[in-house]
């Protein structure tokens, strides 16, 4: 079992229980032990990721827990769709976690698509209470949550908060990249043929080398050569322009020394030509104040298409999320406000959220959510006093409502990288070598490697500490609930 983990944690290939080195290694440590070939690791991959999936299920279904939610989708060498789906909650020790429930095929990128697979997920992890769903912009996306709000509507009154009117979220980084990547447009020549020209001189050993001694003949002193960038991760274009301008003397003279540079800006016999080599004008235009300023002047009209003065397109939610902050409250976010907007537009954005405050708080006592319940104060959330005392356990036992709208709210992700990581881990499970694995191994692997890696969950997740069983006895006295018995018998289970 050691070694099958290993294998899932460190993505190691199968075939490395079979390779010579190891086989040495373990007839010196320890002989006697029987090293699996790689079709019974392939198989116990599978048995571990069930095992895992168990675990993992019994304590979201013996919490009740409610979870927020990421997806994703990203397309494999072998031109599969896979779509991610991250599970996020805080537990009863206030501690966030992030699960990736499942890593699964995608025949296309619609709406209906994408939530039929949200929906699936759902079931087969029995999770009934979903908070929300982190998307980024596409369309397909705001067809799909209105699909799982459809579907969850079925369920049961608890399914969602607020019936889901705050479900969905959309991702930060994502309308950042997109702010930035409209600015950029300014300039998408002059980034193009920088780009090129360092794609140029990093296509070979002997090209890298005869632009080093460019370097070396224009005397530039440097730590380091140019990097790469990822043309949708905006810091990595600026990272590329930041190095490459230092370097600009050296392309120049690659330019005038080396024919093969300039010809390898046109491919297929000329038919097609590349943006560069980079004119005197795209190497200003990198470095240049004034394209920056309209650069700028142009993300700013962006930037308030998506946060301006209308706020429909933010979920109020994050608000809240400032208001349950000890150090904010509901006052610090309003001086925020004051900040930036007229005064009636602070009242009005005040009252708005005052207005969710007590929804929220109804929909809790009303529901199930109301998870060792018994109290039914939001404490002081109007100014700074921190009302319930010294850590978060102490404040959870007197503000037992408030506790766990806090613990659903703050563990809200405003973006969907968490769910991008994954594909950062695909590309060592779904490399050229292992092209021809079956999706559910492949699921088995990012799902257990995630697993594996994360905090440990355990019964805390659902064992009342020594405090709370205290409390519990008093509202039991007064409302007749057995609240440490149903504790203690679901934390047996």
């Amino acid at each position: 079992m050691a070694l099958v983990k290993m294998i899932a944690k460190d993505e190691l290939p199968f075939s490395f229980v079979e390779a010579e080195g190891f086989l040495k290694f373990m007839q010196t440590c320890c002989p006697r032990f029987d090293v699996s070939s790689r079709r019974t690791i392939t198989r116990d991959i599978l048995e571990l990721y069930q095992y895992e999936k168990g675990l993992l299920k019994s304590v979201l279904g013996a919490s009740k827990q409610r979870v927020c939610i990421t997806t994703d989708i990203w397309s494999s060498i072998q031109m599969s769709n896979y779509m991610v789906i991250t599970a996020h909650f805080i537990d009863a020790e206030w501690v966030l976690h992030k699960r990736i429930l499942s890593f699964t095929p995608i025949a296309n990128h619609k709406g209906d698509g994408i939530g039929k697979l949200i929906e699936t997920c759902l079931i087969d992890w029995g999770i009934e209470r979903l908070f929300t769903i982190t998307v980024d912009n596409a369309s397909a996306n705001k067809v799909a949550i209105i699909y799982v709000k459809k579907k969850l509507a079925n369920w049961s009154v608890n399914s969602m908060v607020l019936n889901g009117l705050y479900m969905h979220v959309r991702c930060s980084a994502y309308i950042i990249n997109l702010i930035v990547q409209d600015g950029l447009a300014e300039v998408n020549h002059s980034i193009a043929s920088i780009r090129n020209a360092v794609k140029s001189v990093r296509s070979s050993p002997a090209r890298l080398q005869k632009f080093k001694t460019c370097v070396d003949r224009e005397k530039i002193s440097y730590e380091g050569l140019m990097v790469l960038d990822v043309p949708t991760r905006w810091n990595s274009t600026y990272l590329m322009l930041h190095k490459a301008v230092v370097f600009e003397k050296a392309f120049d003279r690659m330019k005038e020394d080396d024919g093969h540079y300039v010809n390898w800006f046109v491919e297929d016999e000329g038919e097609k030509k590349m943006e560069g080599p980079p004119s005197n004008d795209d190497w200003g235009n990198a470095r240049s104040d004034d394209l920056l300023r309209k650069m700028a002047e142009k993300m700013e009209q962006k930037f308030a298409k998506y946060w301006g003065d209308s706020f429909d397109p933010v979920n109020m939610l994050l608000f809240v999320a400032n208001v349950l902050d000890p150090i904010c409250k509901l006052e610090f976010v309003t001086f925020c406000f004051s900040s930036i907007y007229e005064s009636r537009k602070v009242e009005e954005l005040k009252s708005n959220i005052k207005e969710l405050l007590m929804k929220l708080c109804n929909s809790y006592i009303g529901g199930s959510d109301v998870r060792n319940s018994g109290g039914f104060c939001f404490g002081d959330i109007h100014n700074g006093s921190s009302g319930g005392g010294g850590g978060g356990a102490s404040s959870s036992i007197m503000y037992l409502i408030l506790s766990q709208i806090a613990k659903d709210v703050l563990a809200i992700p405003v973006s969907t990288v968490a769910s991008e990581s994954a594909f950062s881990t695909r590309g060592c499970v779904l490399d050229p070598c292992r092209s021809s694995l079956t999706h559910k191994t492949v699921e088995s692997l990012i799902c257990t490697q995630n697993w594996l890696r994360s905090t440990l969950l355990g019964k805390q997740i659902i064992q009342p500490t020594q405090e709370e069983t205290e409390f519990y006895k008093v509202i039991e006295a007064e409302f007749g609930r057995p609240i440490v018995a149903q504790q203690e018998q679901a934390a047996e289970e």
